[in-house]
């Protein structure tokens, strides 16, 4: 009765259909590109009656829990060692070279070139180098006793015995060792600069015999001697040299200020001169006395008369 009275529903199976990547697992430092994995691929096949969600989640729970495993032992073959590159690590900021540079090391244990697991680059804020800086005073040597001016010489005025393209006096080392080599210099040059740059006085000196020339009633001035050291422009200098000191000295002495210091400092002298006529009186018998004219100097012996203190 149920074959003549029933219906034949049409029975629906689902497959399920799933996909998930998975990477073998390699030894160290090999790599494997990504297999796809379906339930076709692992030899499967996931059914329901009920639903193709239902059929699709079979597959996925299954592929989940076994696709990683599946891969690993069906695809070992498939690794293969990857060309590899350091990978750097600064370690520390060092002046090498006169350079503020990066002390770097390889962290990437899969690149093993011996020859290439650190390396120094360009890099960081470190000062690696100064330049000098260095003066001292020099006294000019000046020939004939001239007396040679002080000069400031600095590192400016001198050369480096060795000079770099960026400046002079450079260290690598320290601000000190770059101010000893510019000292050093300054120390070496230092007097050549000072007799190139700086000057020489000399003093001049001159002593003369000067007349004084001022004296009253025709009296004669005594010949002072006058030294150039005595009068108000001493001293008597000069740039050039001590013949033009000396020349300078000696113009004062015979000029206004040694005449001046003559008359101030010498003497005057006065000669009285006497004359009167007398005639003889003591001659014998009736002779007559002739008139002879005598002088103040004939009765002084042959010496004149004379005063240091006027005519009078």
């Amino acid at each position: 009765m149920a074959n003549d009275r029933g219906t034949c529903d049409e029975l629906k199976i689902y497959v399920g259909n799933y996909s998930k990547e998975f990477t073998p697992k390699c030894p160290t430092c090999q790599y494997a590109d990504p297999i796809t994995v379906t339930p076709d691929l692992m030899g499967q096949f996931f059914t329901s009656t009920r639903s193709q969600e239902e059929a699709d989640a079979l597959a996925k729970a299954y592929i989940d829990r076994m696709g990683q495993a599946f891969v690993n032992k069906n695809y070992d073959d498939t690794c293969h060692t990857k060309t590899e590159q350091p990978v750097w690590e600064t370690i520390e900021t060092v002046c090498k070279d006169c350079i503020s540079q990066l002390h770097q090391r390889n962290t990437n244990t899969c690149y093993t070139d011996p020859d290439n697991q650190e390396r120094y680059i360009a890099g960081g804020n470190n000062t690696c180098f100064w330049f000098g800086t260095a003066s001292k005073a020099f006294t000019r040597q000046c020939a004939d006793g001239g007396v040679g001016s002080s000069v400031t010489v600095t590192h400016n005025d001198v050369t480096d015995p060795s000079p770099s393209s960026d400046g002079k006096f450079k260290s690598c080392v320290s601000q000190a060792d770059a101010n000893a080599k510019a000292l050093a210099a300054v120390n070496s040059q230092g007097q050549a600069v000072a007799n190139s740059k700086g000057t020489c006085t000399w003093t001049g000196s001159y002593t003369g015999q000067v007349r004084k020339n001022n004296c009253a009633d025709g009296g004669v001035g005594d010949m002072v001697s006058v030294s150039s050291s005595k009068l108000p422009g001493h001293p008597y200098t000069s740039t050039v040299s001590l013949a033009d000191a000396n020349k300078k000295a000696e113009n004062a002495v015979r000029g206004s200020d040694g005449q001046a210091y003559a008359n101030k400092n010498g003497g005057c002298t006065w000669t009285y001169v006497a004359s009167r006529d007398f005639y003889r009186n003591n001659c014998a018998g009736s002779g007559v006395g002739q008139r002879i004219t005598v002088t103040s100097t004939q009765v002084n012996g042959g010496t004149p008369i004379t005063s240091k203190v006027s005519l009078a």
